[in-house]
This record gives C-alpha cells, structure tokens and sequence, in this order.
C-alpha cells in the first residue's frame, strides 16, 4: 500500500504510520498503531482504507480527529 511504513525505534518499538499529501501539497502522516497492540496485517488493512478515503477526497486526518472529538 502506498504510503504505508513502519518507523523502528532503537529501542525496538514498532510504530505503523500512513504517509500522503493532503490537498495543499503538505506532507501529513497519521499513526495506525504500535506492533503488539495492532498486527501488521490489520495496521496494513486500515492503511488500505486510508488510501481509499484519499481516492475519494476525504482527508483521513480530518475523519480521525472528527471520531476522536465525537467519542
């Protein structure tokens, strides 16, 4: 999946991220989650919906924070 990465801290902690560029060309990054309290199956299965809300126009970013804000 693009934009879909992973960042390994020294420590060994594993932190899956989604990276895109959102409508004014900034580069933006959300986190889907640490190994361990998420697969790398399922962090790559929401990244996978990430990219589909980008097809769509909708700024996941935005649609986190709103659910976040809501709950």
């Amino acid at each position: 999946v693009k934009g879909f990465h992973v960042i390994v801290t020294p420590s060994g902690r594993k932190t899956f991220y989604f990276r895109y560029y959102d409508v004014n060309r900034k580069n933006q990054r959300i986190k889907i989650g640490v190994f361990g309290n998420i697969t790398c199956d399922k962090a790559r299965e929401i990244s996978k919906s990430f990219a589909g809300d980008l097809a769509k126009g909708i700024d996941p970013k935005k649609v986190k924070e709103d659910s976040k804000s809501q709950a």
